[in-house]
């Protein structure tokens, strides 16, 4: 069995130039939740080898995947975010201050009420990909991003 967590999303910083529709749904789902590691040193004092914890590595990867709306409000958003930073025909990167957002993801109980949640910091869009329905089936069109975040903080939990 796999669990899904439900999320609703909010950007709290937008990318530079990329249009957020605040009356979109930004309900989402994942498998995971956000995590982190902290780096062990190792301590050698007279040949016996002890450790003591290190420096937090907060950086992961995050995947959500949202259900697309009928005028796919979606993808042209993650469209957007995802060329602006990269331009193809110049060859050039965007800033880095232009290409991250802050993303605020409230976990959601099977009511639909807030339990808790986390603030993404720093998070770059590093791929999406899109359902491909093959016109087999009446499935609704979803939406899967892979987030990197720099750092996350827990709220109300």
């Amino acid at each position: 069995i796999i669990t899904t967590y439900d999320w609703d999303l909010v950007f709290t910083k937008e990318p530079t130039g990329v249009t957020i529709d605040r009356n979109l749904n930004y309900k989402c789902t994942t498998t995971t939740l956000p995590k982190g590691a902290s780096d062990m040193i190792q301590i050698a004092i007279r040949g016996h080898k002890i450790w003591q914890p290190g420096i937090f590595n907060y950086g992961e990867n995050f995947s959500l995947t949202f259900v697309d709306t009928k005028d796919l409000g979606i993808q042209k958003m993650v469209k957007q975010w995802f060329e602006k930073q990269w331009s193809y025909d110049s060859g050039s990167q965007a800033l880095n201050s232009d290409c991250y957002a802050d993303i605020k993801i409230m976990q959601l109980d099977r009511q639909n009420s807030n339990i808790g949640g986390y603030i993404l910091e720093h998070c770059y869009l590093q791929d999406f990909s899109l359902q491909d329905l093959q016109g087999e089936n009446s499935a609704v069109q979803t939406v899967t991003i892979n987030i990197h975040y720099d750092r996350y903080k827990t709220e109300n939990i």
